[in-house]
């Protein structure tokens, strides 16, 4: 019996000095919430892939042939990103294997700009010049259900942005005249119009709502940002800043709760937004035609893409960290999944 409880003890002494060594070298071991790197995917206008980033490197060129154009849409329940192909396709990435399942045809040449809805799990594609659809897919089956018609003749769809806050599509116009100043409010349980908002400036390039103020941010052609609350009412007009008519994009950071907006085409500098009074707190130069930008909530860092040198660098704070190499011509989105 003696003998029998020696053993016991030993053994389990034992294991309680071999536990934290078992742990490490197990596949179960707790690694925190940030263990799995998010991939940021990249398009370029200029090339047929969609160069996939993690950490400070390539991982994968996903090729998607007639072009990996434009601004994209990540859906996060069913695992998939949506690259508009600047034509009249629409390319399906399985993040989880970085291979395209599926290339949806919209018939017509209309695939510029997407914009994935939660409350309704569907995707919102705009077209190209004088084509007034916005496309609508099912997320879950790829299959195209509707297209809205914008009820202005002379304009198409060109920007869109979703808000949580009011669960409402934003779609910006650009046309002839005063018809480029417009902003579609759009119920995506109906899939109609609700409001047409009269922008301070022409052409609305891109739009991104900002969760700490329930703001929606409108990017405007050389002008600066308009702000919009929940309520639709014009809140803020931000123009001292210098833009660039071509691919401005706006992202927010949750670290510092500020908004990052990228000069644009033929442009070096991104400025920071605050969300608390909607003034520019800060301006980091030295990029080369900063395009698209998003924030990777695994490194806390900004991903700022350079449309002019084929690079795409970090940011912390107000400091560039890493350059980025793709080896891709003219990259221009960015969408973290």
């Amino acid at each position: 019996m003696n003998l029998l409880r020696s053993i016991i003890i030993v053994s389990f002494v034992l294991t309680v000095l071999l536990l934290p060594t078992l742990f490490a070298n197990s596949s179960t071991a707790f690694s925190g919430p940030n263990a799995s790197a998010v991939q940021m995917y990249v398009s370029n206008e200029g090339s047929e892939v969609v160069s996939v980033i993690q950490g400070t490197r390539v991982i994968a060129n996903v090729s998607v042939t007639g072009g990996g154009c434009c601004k994209m849409a990540y859906d996060p329940t069913n695992k998939k990103l949506f690259v508009p192909l600047n034509d009249e396709y629409v390319a399906v990435i399985d993040v989880t294997t970085n291979k395209v399942i599926d290339t949806i045809n919209l018939g017509e040449d209309a695939a510029n700009v997407a914009q994935y809805v939660p409350s309704n799990g569907e995707v919102y594609v705009a077209g190209t010049e004088y084509y007034p659809c916005l496309n609508v897919i099912n997320a879950s089956n790829d299959r195209v259900i509707g297209c809205i018609g914008l009820d202005h003749s002379g304009r198409w769809p060109i920007s869109l942005g979703y808000s949580p806050a009011n669960d409402e599509l934003y779609v910006g116009s650009q046309g002839q005249n005063s018809e480029s100043r417009l902003l579609f409010v759009i119920n995506p349980m109906t899939n109609k119009i609700v409001k047409i908002i009269k922008l301070p400036a022409l052409y609305p390039a891109s739009m991104e709502f900002d969760p700490a103020n329930t703001d929606m941010y409108v990017v405007s052609c050389r002008y600066g940002v308009a702000v919009y609350n929940s309520k639709n009412k014009l809140v803020a007009n931000i123009t001292d800043v210098g833009l660039s008519c071509v691919n401005q994009e706006l992202a927010y950071n949750p670290v510092n709760q500020d908004m990052y907006l990228t000069a644009g085409h033929s442009l070096t500098t991104v400025y920071l937004i605050s969300s608390t009074n909607n003034t520019v707190i800060g301006a980091i130069k030295g990029f080369s035609s900063p395009e698209g930008i998003a924030y990777d909530p695994s490194d806390r860092l900004m991903y700022v893409v350079n449309n002019g040198n084929g690079t795409v660098q970090t940011i912390s704070g107000t400091v560039v960290e890493n350059t980025i190499v793709l080896g891709t011509n003219s990259p221009n989105d960015i969408v973290g999944a």
